[in-house]
């Protein structure tokens, strides 16, 4: 065979794990390990804010994987694992599968034969929700259930006047609140509501991203890779120039901040370290859900800010749902149908 030109299956096998086949990307070695395909696509692709996390995570859990092993039926064994013993949600099962079917798609067209086939596209339709075999297992079945905590009437009043000093710790609370940069957190969470922006690309800002003058927020890099405009709502306009104010002021709990690298607040140190960024979200979560419980809001959390916000979008505007979605960056239509409702709830409410 050799003689004839003709490679046998396993030298050509040996040859292609040692490189000898050539890259799919000039100098870059093909992958062999779940951990080294992820390395790579990471090192070598614009990966959204979204998957990154959960790639690592992957990595870590999985990382000794062989590419060779990497098949539907192990798939299948992932997917079982994260319902029965790890007891995940539906969504948060989709999201994994979602950001290494990606990872492997990408790796497949540079190495081809390193993945003949994607085995995670070949999972069924309802591939995460649990069987009742599933739910034997796992003792109980995580459903995906979508929040629907909105500020309730008095409620953003009283959260203000909690960042402002102006009332005293709910019956209970022995520590009175207690903020850095009160001037900053009432901005920053005024930002959250009324415009349904992330909590981190609201923290990440830079002054060059924002007009007040025109109402409009520029986003470079979000959470699913796009960039957006985001348009202000005047009140929210008018509490940034009062922020920026301040700033200059050296006054509301500002003295000896001036934006140090253009940043807009002082929560985020600058760094884009995906590390770095996680540890500052859960900081701005942690600090977001005190000034929420000492206003007495504690079932609220961050993220709910961003659902009053889309929900004020559809109930003072005239927007489409795609027009909205280009506002909030949700790339899915699907995820603004609990949206639709309130328009008709809201003429409801009007008639006789």
């Amino acid at each position: 065979m050799l003689d004839a030109g003709v490679v046998p299956d396993w030298i050509a096998s040996h040859q292609a794990q040692e490189g000898g086949l050539g890259s799919g990307l000039d100098g870059v070695p093909r992958p062999r390990t779940l951990a080294e395909l992820i390395e790579t696509y990471l090192d070598h692709h614009d990966v959204s804010q979204a998957y990154a996390p959960l790639l690592r995570l992957i990595a870590r859990e999985h990382g000794d994987l062989h590419l060779a092993e990497l098949n539907y039926a192990w798939v299948d064994d992932w997917i079982r694992d994260l319902k029965r013993r790890r007891n995940l949600a539906p969504g948060t099962i989709r999201k994994r599968k979602g950001a290494l079917q990606a990872a492997v798609a990408w790796t497949m067209v540079r190495w081809p034969e390193a993945i003949p086939v994607n085995p995670l596209e070949q999972l069924p339709t309802g591939y995460s929700r649990y069987s009742e075999a599933d739910r034997r297992a796992a003792g109980t079945a995580k459903h995906d259930l979508e929040r629907d905590r909105r500020l309730e009437p008095g409620e953003r009043e009283r959260i203000l006047a909690s960042i402002r000093g102006e009332i005293p710790s709910p019956p209970g609370q022995q520590r009175p609140l207690r903020l850095h940069y009160p001037a900053a957190v009432e901005a920053y969470f005024e930002l959250l509501v009324g415009s349904a922006m992330r909590l981190r690309e609201a923290y990440t800002l830079t002054l060059s991203q924002v007009d007040i003058d025109r109402r409009t927020i520029r986003l470079d890099r979000t959470k699913n890779g796009d960039r957006r405009d985001v348009p202000l709502f005047s009140e929210v306009a008018e509490a940034l120039r009062r922020y920026l104010a301040t700033v200059q002021s050296e006054e509301g709990g500002m003295r000896g901040w001036r934006h140090p690298g253009e940043r807009l607040f002082p929560f985020w140190d600058g760094s884009h370290d995906p590390l770095a960024l996680e540890r500052t979200t859960s900081r701005v979560s942690r600090l977001l859900r005190r000034v929420f419980a000492h206003a007495g809001c504690e079932d609220l959390r961050a993220h709910d800010l961003r659902h009053e916000a889309t929900c004020q979008l559809y109930l003072r505007t005239q927007l489409s749902d795609l027009q909205i979605a280009k506002i909030t960056g949700h790339r899915d239509l699907r995820m603004l149908r609990r949206y639709a409702s309130l328009r008709g709830s809201e003429l409801a409410d009007l008639l006789p």
